[in-house]
């Protein structure tokens, strides 16, 4: 029988580590976050994401950084995809299909997540917002 080496640690990754990773814009916090990410990847480790946090990040990268979400999207979906990273509100496989969902459509990470659960909760959704209600009614 084979034994498995369990992850030792287990971390609750702030948009930080993210954000560092993704722009490596300061190097010393670049390389801790890959060596997080690393630890991730190679099974030594679990990571922990809020919603939360990937709201945040988004909103941050598009507009204060000015990316676009055709380069952040592919890149936050494939750390997202590791094994052992684990979202703590949703199931990861949603929140990718979110994300993915995003680059078809200029509407916000959160007008995608509502739209999201109303469609799958078959909701009404209340809101004054009339792109995002259109774009409701449209596939509805």
């Amino acid at each position: 029988m084979t034994s498995r080496k369990q992850p030792q640690k287990q971390y609750l990754i702030d948009t930080n580590y993210f954000l560092r990773l993704l722009i490596a814009d300061v190097p010393e916090q670049f390389r801790s976050a890959q060596k997080l990410f690393r630890e991730i990847e190679e099974g030594r480790a679990i990571g922990w994401v809020s919603l939360l946090v990937i709201n945040e990040l988004f909103w941050v990268l598009e507009h204060f950084y000015q990316q676009k979400r055709s380069l952040f999207v592919p890149q936050l979906i494939k750390l997202l995809a590791l094994k052992n990273i684990k979202v703590l509100e949703v199931k990861k496989a949603k929140l990718i299909t979110v994300l993915e969902a995003t680059l078809k459509k200029k509407l916000d990470l959160t007008d995608w997540y509502l739209l999201f659960w109303a469609r799958e909760e078959k909701l009404v959704l209340a809101s004054f917002d009339k792109e995002l209600q259109s774009y409701f009614k449209a596939k509805n």
